[in-house]
């Protein structure tokens, strides 16, 4: 026997010891989730971005998800809708209790189940149309992530219906209760303004007169500074309103 022969047989047999696939796969390295929780961090024009975002599209009056709302407080990662409102009640409700202090504390938490429950009647109605063109198992198992009451069934044609036409009942519920949360007295028939880039502007501005400073940009202080020159603008104002009524 030849020794190319020899080598050839060596060659097939220690092949036959690794696996026929021997491209390595391909690793994918994590991203951590980071997100902006502190208004001490937010720069105050990402909060400026998250709070003048437009709720609903104007053209098709389709609401607007959170993921393109709130993207600004994202650093790392890719959150859901629930993390990314999670983060922004915690910002808004920092920025409220620092600038309006704790007046203002049971309305912030009426504010936040409400707008979890708006977040919430979203996913559900996403849910719902998708099954509506493709019932399948997987939208199904979906409805079991919503913590509804529901009976434990699996998945068929039959049991689809059953179900859905619980979770519709638990889901028209929810929409009762989120109307009636944003029931508001009329206020001299006037909506309230919507805030706009523009306040903080002139805020800045009126502290920079006020004190004596250079020009603040909204692009180079965070959100708790902002709110910190805001209070002492109030003040400052308080004690102009003193000395004049004496």
């Amino acid at each position: 026997m030849s020794s190319v022969t020899m080598q050839f047989g060596l060659m097939r047999k220690l092949r036959s010891l690794f696996p026929q696939n021997t491209t390595m796969p391909k690793v994918e390295a994590s991203v951590t989730l980071k997100l902006y929780r502190s208004i001490h961090e937010l720069p105050l024009i990402l909060f400026i971005y998250c709070i003048c975002a437009e709720q609903t599209d104007p053209e098709t009056e389709q609401p607007i998800s959170p993921l393109e709302m709130y993207r600004h407080l994202v650093i790392n990662g890719e959150p859901t809708e629930t993390e990314l409102v999670d983060a922004w009640q915690d910002i808004l409700q920092q920025y409220t209790e620092l600038i309006a202090g704790n007046v203002v504390s049971s309305k912030l938490s009426t504010l936040k189940r409400t707008n979890k429950l708006e977040t919430k009647l979203i996913m559900v109605e996403n849910l719902l149309d998708l099954m509506k063109v493709m019932p399948s198992k997987e939208f199904f198992d979906q409805l079991y992530t919503f913590n509804y009451p529901l009976p434990k069934k699996e998945y068929s044609e039959r049991n689809l219906l059953e179900v859905v036409k619980i979770f519709i009942s638990h889901y028209k519920l929810d929409r009762n209760r989120y109307k009636l949360a944003n029931l508001k007295p009329d206020q001299n028939g006037k909506e309230a303004a919507k805030v706009s880039m523009n306040d903080f502007t002139k805020m800045l501005n009126r502290v920079s007169i006020a004190f004596k400073l250079p020009p603040i940009s909204v692009s180079s202080i965070t959100t708790a500074q902002y709110c910190n020159y805001f209070l002492e603008y109030q003040n400052y104002c308080q004690e102009l309103e003193k000395q004049s009524d004496k």
